[in-house]
């Protein structure tokens, strides 16, 4: 994932403001989610828990995470950045 935009239509939209050019190198971004962090960290949500998955939402969340794993991109909440 990047951030990227087109400088001069940036620029002319902010009635020709100065556009600075600094060299630099670009980091990789990993994109991580919520559901693995939860497995690395080890941390376990109690059944009787606010925040369980209920039934139905276990099988949408199996579901999402098979599709995730076969290649199937733009489901589910990622959190990026650079660790």
């Amino acid at each position: 994932m990047s951030a990227t935009l087109d400088s001069e239509l940036f620029c002319s939209f902010f009635n020709g403001a100065p556009f600075f050019s600094i060299p630099g190198r670009p980091y990789p971004v990993n994109q991580y989610y919520l559901e693995d962090i939860l497995e690395t960290s080890g941390y376990i949500v109690e059944e009787d828990s606010r925040y369980a998955m209920r039934s139905t939402s276990l099988g949408d969340w199996k579901r999402r995470r098979e599709e995730k794993n076969h290649g199937v991109s733009g489901i589910g909440v990622g959190i990026t950045g650079s660790f």
